[in-house]
């Protein structure tokens, strides 16, 4: 239950950062300062470096209006990608990357939901 606790307040604080940042003109910057962060761990882990990118999610390709960048051109099924699907990620953030990485064993269940897939090693 503490687990679950954490987990949630986690998320609503990177949540909350998020959606306050992107209305105030002044913190734009460390949103950005942090998604770069977490952009370059969820790509490190999908393609070895923390500025490369997915073969074939380089560019375009995303939905018509929205570039495979929105997506920190990772793959659909990649950590920090929002949902589990092939092809390129067609976006991704934040708090999806601390909800996949909280989720990487699917506890607590609750929280990640029926269809979580564990991650090898669990």
């Amino acid at each position: 239950m503490k687990i679950a606790l954490v987990v949630a307040a986690s998320l609503l604080v990177v949540y909350l950062v998020e959606a306050t940042s992107e209305r105030s003109g002044n913190e734009v910057h460390s949103v950005h300062k942090r998604s770069s962060l977490m952009k370059g761990l969820a790509r490190e882990r999908a393609c070895g470096s923390t500025t490369c990118k997915v073969s074939g999610c380089e560019s375009g390709g995303g939905w018509w209006f929205v570039s495979n960048s929105a997506g920190w051109n990772i793959r659909g099924s990649d950590r920090g990608c929002c949902g589990n699907y092939s092809g390129c990620c067609k976006h991704a953030s934040d708090a999806c990357y601390v909800h996949d990485y909280t989720c990487r064993c699917c506890i607590p269940s609750v929280y990640c939901g029926p269809q979580c897939q564990e991650e090898p090693g669990c």
